[in-house]
């Protein structure tokens, strides 16, 4: 099964022990959705879409995310030469490393190192662009990946 096939309800979202706040918002406005539909979603924050996709989306695109994220941050860190610029490099750099050494660990750790790789690029992008419009750029981007799985 693909990625872009999987569907989102509350069994799905218990297996990785949410938050009660989280489930309850995701109860509150849905029971079955796409992964298409969690990412465009207004009614979920950015912060439980990318909790819950680091566990259901596979290493490898999140790998790719991780290192797209990494050239985003990097773009926006040339565009803003302030506090978040910097921060941003620093994530930049640490989000390349966990990319770069994922494919290299076991099963499990590699899972590890993509998501901590997903998260620190996708931070460095946030501090960079500082704000919404760089969330929901990343989040197109994964979502980008997802669609194009396997061609």
């Amino acid at each position: 099964m693909k990625t872009k096939d999987i569907r989102i309800n509350k069994e799905l979202i218990m297996k990785y022990k949410p938050c009660i706040e989280g489930v309850d918002n995701f109860n509150k406005h849905y029971t079955d959705i796409s992964i298409t539909e969690l990412i465009n979603s207004e009614n979920i924050s950015y912060y439980n879409k990318v909790w819950l996709l680091r566990y259901i989306v596979p290493v490898d695109l999140l790998v790719l995310w991780a290192i797209d994220s990494s050239f985003a941050a990097y773009e926006y860190s040339v565009i803003s030469s302030n506090y978040y610029a910097i921060t941003a490099a620093v994530d930049a750099a640490n989000a390349a490393d966990y990319a770069i050494t994922a494919p290299y660990y076991a099963a499990n750790a590699a899972a590890n190192a993509a998501t901590n790789a997903a998260y620190y690029a996708i931070t460095a992008a946030d501090y960079a662009a500082n704000g919404a419009s760089a969330q929901n750029d990343r989040l197109q981007s994964l979502l980008y990946f997802i669609e194009n799985e396997g061609e």
